[in-house]
């Protein structure tokens, strides 16, 4: 018996191991021979789905997101023309060429380890946008902002998403090397507070925490290819959990 007990302490660690193994191992062969189409990958990358008649934003909350996202006035430019309906195509894309790298650890107003429990997609208040928010529980603070604490509830959004009309057909939106954060993964937020009536935060990058590794969410494009922009995310890519967040912590602390 004691030497069955002894045998499984050992296993468990080697099987923690083998699947870190295998996944970092995946994906590096994902990114190197891609088996998606980037329209396979852009519905993976941007999986919330909102139905084009659901009915508008109900509390202040969800009023104030909607209104924030509408597209920012423009003289001589009417809104209507670019709301988003079904005769148009999905549409995804880069970073202007201009961009500036980010940094791997970007400036944020909050910094968090949190658990996505549900994600979900919305249109903005002129239909000419789409958006997703996470609701996330805390687990540690890393850089702390407001009323932020450990075991809440936060709504974490981030650009992207997909719509359905009523005849089924689905039409996506997104940023290609920023997909959405996955229910049930948990993560390492960098995030920005938004001011206004939201109550929530908006998702700068985040990094997975899987098996004791590190998992970049950003910098792989829809081709299968780093965004250049989005590149020094991938510094971290298979780092040691422990070994990423002291440097985090660093980070914070300068």
């Amino acid at each position: 018996m004691k030497r069955l007990r002894s045998l499984v302490i050992v296993t468990l660690p080697l099987i923690a191991i083998v699947a870190a193994a295998t996944l970092l191992q995946s994906q590096k062969s994902q990114k190197q021979n891609p088996q998606l189409t980037p329209l396979e990958k852009a519905a993976e990358d941007f999986y919330t789905i909102v139905d084009f008649n659901k009915s508008s934003a109900k509390d202040a909350r969800e009023r104030a997101r909607a209104h924030r996202q509408n597209m920012k006035p423009t003289k001589g430019v009417d809104p209507t023309k670019f709301a988003i309906d079904e005769a148009r195509e999905s549409n995804f894309g880069g970073p202007p060429t201009d961009t500036p790298n980010e940094p791997a650890l970007p400036k944020s107003d909050a910094v968090i380890i949190a658990f996505v429990d549900d994600a979900r997609a919305f249109l903005s208040e002129d239909r000419t946008s789409l958006t997703s928010t996470f609701s996330v529980r805390v687990e540690e603070l890393l850089k702390a902002n407001n009323d932020l604490s450990v075991g809440a509830s936060v709504d974490l959004l981030r650009g992207g998403g997909g719509v359905r009309f009523p005849s089924g057909k689905i039409i996506r939106e997104g940023s290609s090397g920023r997909p959405l954060p996955k229910v049930g993964h948990r993560y390492v937020f960098f995030l920005k507070f938004n001011n206004d009536e939201g109550q929530d935060y908006s998702i700068i990058t985040a990094y997975e925490l899987y098996y004791g590794k590190v998992l970049p969410l950003d910098g792989i494009g829809l081709t299968g290819n780093v965004e250049r922009q989005y590149s020094a995310y991938r510094k971290y890519e298979g780092a040691e959990e422990h070994v990423f967040l002291q440097e985090v912590r660093n980070a914070i602390s300068q």
